[in-house]
């Protein structure tokens, strides 16, 4: 078997690749970067330079594509009918921002919020471009492309145009090389010992699923390999959404940390200015029965485990 991964050397492109390594796929790798030093095959080619694409196709031959890079219609559409033309299956990593209740979060969205679990059959945002600016970024601006960023339209072309496609839809994933630094907000200050920790109410109160980085690679990788997840849409996450402040209750005990966390809104502070911006009733459960049940998948790596990796990781960095 041979599977492609498009943004191979990102955050999830890598982990996907170790993981299709260790399982004995045969593994090409696409990306801008010139990236050397790997254990497979990778080639720097831009996703937009599709004749050099179409000749990546026809040179490995993948019998599957994983797309770890599709962030803009206008980026992803040209591959759609190569893949069709070829009889290549493409494997779409989206995201749970597709929700209406991501929409709530940001703020975009006027309908009732959703309460339970958000299965794959949840409704979607009705608001596109969730993160384009009032005023249109610079062409030489380095997040330019978010102001065309929407998972939704890629996921209707997929549908639409291809014969044998999956979706995937991902949470917040976190872990080492999470340029992101999920969790550092409460690593680092019980890390270096502070006694007190300032946490918003609502912050601490929500609710959101984060997902370890080798469980969501795990989960893709487990997903792609079978033929009967063809033609279907599915979340993916490790376990059980909990609140922050149970995270913060984790942390804290992994790290050996005794100060107290202090659940107040103090306007001064970082976060609750960051936290201000988004509608924190609005809660991300995602619900995983579908992948459970009709896949069989249950994530490798305890939560645990990735907790102790990941404030390893965030303790080290500045």
């Amino acid at each position: 078997m041979k599977i492609l991964v498009i943004g191979d050397t990102g955050f999830v492109g890598s982990a996907i690749c170790n993981r299709l390594l260790s399982s004995g796929v045969q593994v090409i790798g696409l990306s801008r970067s010139s990236f050397v030093g790997s254990a497979y095959m990778h080639v720097a080619v831009d996703r937009n330079d599709i004749g050099n694409v179409r000749s990546v196709l026809d040179k490995f031959q993948p019998g599957i594509v994983i797309d770890a890079a599709a962030m803009t219609l206008n980026s992803t559409l040209p591959l759609l009918p190569m893949l069709n033309e070829r009889a290549i299956r493409y494997v779409l990593l989206s995201s749970s921002d597709v929700y209406r209740n991501y929409g709530h979060l940001q703020n975009l969205e006027v309908s009732e919020t959703l309460t339970e679990a958000l299965s794959e059959d949840s409704p979607l945002r009705t608001r596109r471009y969730p993160y384009r600016a009032e005023q249109p970024r610079s062409p030489d601006a380095p997040d330019y492309w978010m102001d065309d960023y929407d998972k939704i339209p890629i996921e209707e072309a997929v549908i639409q145009i291809l014969d044998n496609w999956t979706i995937l839809r991902l949470p917040m994933v976190y872990g080492v090389g999470d340029r992101q630094r999920r969790f550092r907000w409460a690593v680092r200050p019980m890390s270096v010992g502070k006694a007190q920790l300032t946490v918003p109410i609502k912050w601490a109160n929500w609710v959101t699923t984060y997902s370890y980085v080798e469980n969501v690679a795990a989960a893709i990788v487990h997903t792609a390999k079978l033929a009967k997840a063809g033609r279907q849409i599915f979340n993916i996450a490790d376990h059980a959404a909990v609140s922050h402040f149970t995270w913060l209750e984790r942390i804290a005990a992994i790290v050996g940390w005794s100060g107290e966390i202090r659940l107040a809104d103090d306007p001064k502070t970082d976060l609750y200015k960051a936290a201000a911006r988004l509608n924190l009733d609005a809660h991300l459960r995602i619900s995983t029965k579908k992948i459970e049940s009709m896949l069989k998948f249950s994530a490798p790596v305890t939560w645990e485990s990735a907790l102790e990796e990941t404030i390893l990781y965030l303790s080290r960095i500045e």
